[in-house]
């Protein structure tokens, strides 16, 4: 009879852990078709520009200081940015929307622990890396 409870035990632990993944397969699948598109359309904004045109735009961001307003606005107006800001809210607009559905199609809560415990654990890296390429610009 123990055996038979603890089987129950285990059963239980691996259907709540696995109950839900917080991300839909098509959220992938989605940031990897955006990341594709962004990496064309910048593809195409270096290729496009005759001579110092995108070179121009990266020694732009270099010099620039983020600490002013100017500087902010000069990071913003610059088009490779432009492009990298919206891959970046296309493919978490996708995400959720994917995510969602897919909740609601099985029924499950969207914000659950595993939900919370995916944010910050993708938040982290993520913030970590916009810094690290804002030090890598600004040199």
């Amino acid at each position: 009879m123990q055996h038979l409870d603890t089987l129950k035990d285990i059963k239980k632990i691996m259907e709540r852990s696995s109950r839900f993944i917080s991300l839909s397969g098509l959220s992938g699948i989605a940031a990897g078709v955006c990341a594709l598109i962004g990496a064309w359309l910048a593809n195409g904004v270096i290729e496009g520009s005759t001579g110092s045109g995108a070179n121009g735009e990266v020694r732009q961001l270099r010099h620039a200081n983020l600490n002013s307003s100017e500087g902010l606005q000069t990071y913003l107006s610059n088009t490779l940015v432009q492009i990298a800001l919206g891959v970046l809210i296309a493919a978490l607009v996708l995400g959720f929307l994917f995510t969602y559905l897919r909740s609601r199609k099985t029924g499950t809560p969207i914000w659950g622990t595993t939900a919370k415990r995916l944010l910050i654990n993708v938040s982290i890296p993520m913030l970590v890396g916009g810094i690290f390429i804002l030090k890598i610009i600004g040199e």
